[in-house]
This record gives structure tokens, sequence and C-alpha cells, in this order.
């Protein structure tokens, strides 16, 4: 996990490289293409649903929902039409060693007209940072890609800042990771589950510059 986790704090300073650049370039260029293009960034908190299936306890399943503090993203749109924004979405989501990584999110988001609700739908791609470490109690920890799809209703406080309520689906047979107790092993009662990516709700601040 160590190495894994180096790996993880060179992908922050960059995300925050990037994301100083972009405060800059809007400031040098405030006041031109207002409407068209906006730039912005997401801070949230996380609740990660996950099923577990015991693999040797009679295909026992249990579901279970895990608290991750934070997640940050860039947010760059493009205006589109009909008050509808394109809208790329880079970022990191990090709570601990099970599902941490980067995040890629392509959305469409809608501006309701003279309101100041408006929605978000698309896909999000999330690079987990995998691991395997134990030695009587051993984890093995997905380094896959996932594919989560997103619906978002947003609530506008004013021209900067907004709420934004997400959640987000996985239609995948995802493992997240397999977590087996190896001196049951060695007795012949193995205590062995996967856990599987089911859903993820996020509360988050939406700012716009």
């Amino acid at each position: 996990m160590g190495e894994n986790l180096k790996t993880l704090n060179v992908y922050i300073v960059i995300f925050f490289m990037i994301f100083l650049n972009s405060i800059l370039a809007q400031n040098a260029d405030s006041g031109k293409n207002k409407k068209n293009v906006q730039t912005g960034f997401l801070t949230e908190v996380s609740l990660v649903g996950n099923t577990k299936d015991y693999v040797s306890k009679g295909k026992k399943t249990e579901y279970n929902m895990f608290f991750y503090p934070i997640s940050l993203y860039l947010s760059g749109r493009a205006y589109f039409t009909n008050n509808i924004y394109f809208e790329f979405r880079p970022g990191i989501i990090y709570g601990g060693e099970y599902f941490s990584g980067l995040e890629y999110g392509v959305y469409l988001r809608y501006y309701f007209k003279d309101s100041k609700y408006y929605i978000i739908g698309g896909v999000n791609f999330h690079d987990n940072l995998g691991d395997a470490h134990g030695t009587t109690h051993f984890v093995s920890i997905s380094d896959d890609i996932v594919t989560l799809v997103n619906l978002s209703v947003g609530y506008k406080i004013n021209s900067h800042f907004g709420v934004l309520l997400e959640y987000n689906h996985s239609f995948e047979n995802y493992k997240i990771y397999r977590e087996i107790n190896v001196t049951s092993i060695i007795n012949s009662d193995a205590i062995i589950y996967d856990a599987y990516l089911e859903n993820i709700i996020k509360l988050g601040i939406d700012y716009t510059f």
C-alpha cells in the first residue's frame, strides 16, 4: 500500500497544479466567452455501497456502506444548446485502501430556465489503486477501471456556489477486493468473501468561477 500512497500523492500534486493553472487562466480571460465556457471545481463526501459474497459460508450475501471523507474534481464546461453544457470532470477520491484512485467523468449539465435547480447526467470512470497485503489475514484489492452511471440534482446558492446530490450506479460485476482468513484455510474452515461495488451516493459543493 505504501507505493500506491506515494503514487496518489503525486496525483494530488499534479491535480492542484492543474487547478491553480485553471484559476490563473480564468482570471486572465475574465469577461470573455463567459456563457460559452465555464470552469470550476467540486468537493464531495461519499457513501460507497457494496455487497459481500461469502464464498465459503453457503453464498451468504451482505450489503454494506462505507463513508469516504474526500473527493476533489476539476470541472470544465462548454455550452452546447438550450441551457445544456458538456462537462469533463477529472479528479480523485480518497478514503482508504479499498476504493481510492483517479476518476474521469463525462456529463451533460442542464440549467432550468428561471430556476436555481439544475440536473447532471453522465458516466464516471474510476481507476482504482490496487494492492495486496497481509499474512494471516490476506486482502487482494482490484486495480481495474470501473464505469459508473451518474445522475445528480443541484441547487444554485448564488452565481458561484451550488450544492449537489449525486447517485452513481455500477452495472458491472466489479470486485473491489477479496478478503481471506489464511489461518482458517489451514484449518479447512476458510472465511472468504468477495466485495462487489453496487452504488455511490455523494453530497458536494459545486463551485463555478
